[in-house]
């Protein structure tokens, strides 16, 4: 790593002037573009590649430069966040073959979007993530979601809403993904499990592969959301003040809350 970290180094001072790092990052500043360059990925990326987390990834990205005088002196001292690039991409790297492979996309890249400008930038980030959503969306519209921004919706036996829920970070351009059932107002949780694969924080969803958070939604669907519908509704039946209350109710205010006692043997064991 020493070694392919003084070659970068090298390449990019080389490449231009406008270029600052810090410890195995490295930002090229172009107008109002900002490439950036990572050569050791954090531990949240492991999930990217799960089948060798343990492999050397390279990171790259496009993001916009910040007006301030003396911005590159501020990423120099404090860096740049990788979620904060409005298109990424990571790469194995494994031989000084790949190494030098990697470069040159990035560079082809960095060449190719301050060419086509900023908005065509914004624009192509815009359609990647209306397809991560709509990849969402073909899965969970046949069982009767409705989509409503980032919830997609599912009216419950009258009484509760099912909603999968892709939450937008609010530090970078990551998501939680996650499903719940709520009673009248989604202040009343009845029923909350964390979609997200591999991680428990939010996931990149340009970087994670779509196969990966297929399977995710698939195993919500197979081990919430289908024995929700599936659940005998007889209970609907008995008055409120009859129906069974579940032990670990926080709130015990909620009439319906005995479909997180129905439910609970359905839970899977962790």
């Amino acid at each position: 790593m020493n070694k392919w970290t003084q070659k970068a180094g090298q390449i990019l001072r080389a490449r231009m002037g406008q270029a600052a790092e810090r410890r195995t990052s490295f930002y090229l500043v172009r107008g109002p573009f900002v490439l950036l360059i990572h050569l050791k990925m954090g531990w949240q990326y492991e999930a990217v590649f799960p089948e060798t987390p343990s492999s050397s990834y390279f990171f790259y990205g496009c993001a916009f430069a910040g007006r301030a005088e003396g911005f590159l002196q501020h990423l120099a001292q404090w860096g740049g966040d990788s979620g904060s690039c409005a298109l990424r991409f990571v790469r194995r790297v494994a031989s000084d073959a790949e190494f030098e492979a990697f470069f040159a996309e990035a560079f082809a890249q960095f060449d190719a979007w301050t060419a086509a400008g900023k908005e065509a930038v914004r624009a192509q980030s815009q359609k990647l993530r209306q397809a991560f959503l709509q990849n969402i969306t073909d899965f969970l519209k046949p069982l009767g979601f409705q989509k409503r921004s980032n919830h997609w919706l599912l009216p419950y036996r009258a009484c509760a809403v099912m909603d999968f829920h892709a939450q937008k970070s609010s530090h970078s351009d990551t998501y939680y993904l996650r499903f719940c059932l709520f009673h009248r107002t989604a202040s009343r949780v009845c029923l909350y499990c964390d979609v997200t694969p591999g991680v428990t924080g939010s996931i990149d969803w340009q970087l994670m592969d779509p196969a990966l958070v297929r399977r995710a939604v698939e195993k919500t669907v197979r081990e919430w959301i289908q024995p929700l519908l599936d659940m005998d509704g007889s209970a609907l039946a008995v008055p409120e003040w009859l129906r069974q209350r579940a032990f670990s109710c926080e709130c015990r205010s909620c009439a319906d809350c005995w479909l997180e006692s129905a439910f609970f043997p359905l839970i899977p064991k962790v």
